[in-house]
């Protein structure tokens, strides 16, 4: 029994890796592209030290597929970033069944 559960991770961690979008294949919309184009900046992305997030240096957040607590499979997909009344922009974030709003200006301090 144990050699199938192990033969069933390894296979499910495989999943996981083919459900992650590469890098240079996240899709940009018109806004994003625009800037790209006047600043010439390329995307950088990097591992959030603490979270399971990628950070990008435009702001864009990625949140890697994972299994969840009813042990579902979660593809990895861009995060929605919107504006509180104060005009912050930031990202709901749910961990360990509670939820969590992140700025994403201090989510590029504390990644780059």
């Amino acid at each position: 029994m144990k050699k199938r559960t192990v033969e069933f991770y390894k296979t499910v961690n495989e999943l996981i890796q083919l459900l992650d979008i590469p890098e240079n294949e996240r899709e940009l919309d018109e806004e994003q592209k625009q800037y790209m184009v006047a600043t010439q900046e390329e995307e950088c992305w990097r591992k959030h030290p603490s979270l399971p997030l990628e950070i990008s240096s435009w702001g864009r957040v990625y949140r890697p597929a994972f299994i969840d607590s009813k042990n579902c499979i979660r593809e990895g997909r861009l995060l929605n970033l919107s504006a509180n009344q104060s005009g912050v922009v930031g990202i709901t974030f749910k961990r360990d069944s509670k939820r969590k709003r992140f700025t994403v200006r201090k989510l590029i301090e504390e990644t780059f």
